[in-house]
């Protein structure tokens, strides 16, 4: 049996009891827009009952009317007083609010396969793998037009808030959220929390990689947690040497090219990380709308706790013909909107642009995200890597890395030093006691220094004594 992709019954229902008891408006209003109405009347009823809400006037037969006739030049006067006199009951208005939402949401999705239909007939511009990229974006815009919110009474926000605090309260000093393994970032961000979008950011062969990966090893090994990683610059086995490298603590170059001496425990070590619950997708060929599908289909049948995107720059566009910046803002808008869907952290890389090179600070910040479009107001963490001895042969801090959590939401931006092991590929604690060392003038340039202003302070001491 076809079902119907709309229902007279609950448009007018539901109409009747905004009529009929307005104190129960707000609600639905809450609930429902206008275009989830199918009737043109209704719909037009609607709308204006909802006009009439937002300026705080009474939502009422007679000023209803007035709306009506103002907007759309006809006369419903009639046709309301039947709505109004219809009324019966409030009993059910719930169930045929849920009737109008779900015969929306169906008459969206066949319009949205109309529309895919005809892409894929008459639009030549387009590859395959594009129409199928508009395609999953069709259907996720119609999917998030389904998604709403249950309004709630002041004494259960009130309960769920005490719970919160309850939950807060039981965690006893830990971290809020899903571990890093890196004590210090751990400390400052206080957990990757669900529905975070997490930025992280840095000039190439800074480590963005080599540390996303530490973070998805910790979470998959360490705490059993489901993780995607989507990687569309390395392929997989170069990650995998990576991750076992980094796991194992072997020497990268000594598992690319097979020297390593205790064979057996590699075999373990590969072992290990492949039982984990860490998914590794390789294709270069990606878009944000393929990342949402897969990552649904593996929350779905296996759960997620972690997502994870190297890097944002390569990501694929739904129209080839935006720019740079407007591409880059509509995949972070995306992303955001994805880590909520999902209600887990998505942590996206983003490489930065070579400003911090000019500069005699090279030390990255926002305006340094490349072709950043709406990054920095997208995200709600940024997390910026900086090594000085990519810049200075002589840094007194060599192996070490700053940390610098640019922007969050609820914590204390500021800098965190951790250990940099590029020859394992990956970063790990600093011993406690540990200080950054700032780096040594020699004397010589100091006594050089004095002697080019020589003159000048024999000048003052002369003139002003």
């Amino acid at each position: 049996m076809r079902r119907q992709l709309y229902s007279q019954e609950a448009e007018q229902f539901v109409l009747t009891a905004i009529l009929a008891a307005p104190e129960h408006a707000k609600t639905v209003f809450l609930e429902l827009t206008p275009d989830d109405f199918f009737y043109a009347e209704n719909r037009n009823a609607f709308f204006c009952m909802k006009r009439l809400a937002d300026r705080d006037e009474p939502v009422e037969v007679v000023a209803t009317a007035m709306e009506y006739e103002q907007q759309f030049n006809v006369n419903a006067l009639p046709y309301l007083f039947n709505l109004h006199d219809s009324f019966c009951s409030l009993a059910n208005l719930d169930f045929y609010v849920r009737i109008i939402q779900e015969r929306a949401t169906l008459r969206r999705l066949m319009g949205a396969t109309r529309d895919i239909q005809e892409m894929i007939l008459n639009d030549s511009e387009r590859s395959a793998s594009e129409k199928a990229d508009q395609a999953i974006a069709l259907i996720q815009a119609v999917q998030q037009s389904a998604m709403y919110e249950h309004s709630q009474d002041g004494a259960s926000a009130q309960a769920d808030y005490i719970d919160e605090l309850e939950r807060r309260l039981e965690l006893d000093g830990q971290i809020d959220g899903l571990a890093t393994g890196l004590t210090a970032l751990d400390h400052k961000l206080k957990g990757l929390k669900p529905g975070q979008l997490v930025v992280l950011g840095a000039r190439p062969g800074a480590g963005k990689t080599a540390l996303a990966l530490n973070i998805a090893q910790h979470a998959a090994i360490h705490q059993n947690k489901q993780v995607l990683f989507f990687s569309l610059e390395m392929g997989k086995t170069e990650i995998t040497d990576r991750l076992v490298a980094s796991h194992g603590n072997y020497l990268l170059q000594a598992i690319k090219s097979a020297e390593v001496l205790q064979y057996d425990n590699v075999l373990q070590t590969v072992k290990t990380v492949f039982d984990a619950p860490l998914k590794l997708y390789d294709s270069a060929d990606m878009s944000l709308a393929k990342i949402g599908a897969i990552a649904r289909k593996h929350q779905y049948q296996y759960g997620l706790d972690l997502l994870v995107i190297d890097y944002l720059q390569l990501l694929g566009g739904d129209n080839p013909r935006d720019s740079s910046y407007d591409r880059t803002s509509k995949i972070s808008r995306a992303a955001k909107l994805l880590a909520k869907s999902l209600n887990v952290p998505v942590v996206l890389l983003s490489q930065l642009s070579r400003n911090n090179e000019s500069r005699a600070d090279k030390r990255p910040i926002a305006a340094d995200l490349r072709d950043s479009g709406s990054i920095e107001q997208d995200a709600d963490v940024i997390v910026f890597i900086y090594r000085d001895e990519m810049y200075h042969e002589d840094s007194p801090n060599k192996g070490t890395a700053e940390l610098i959590v640019n922007k969050g939401r609820n914590i204390e931006t500021g800098t965190v030093h951790v250990a940099w092991r590029g020859a394992y590929s990956c970063f790990a604690d600093l011993p406690e006691d540990w200080q950054p060392q700032e780096k040594v003038v020699p004397i010589a340039s100091v006594k050089s220094t004095s002697r080019r202003f020589g003159r000048a302070n024999d000048y003052a001491k002369a003139k002003w004594g």
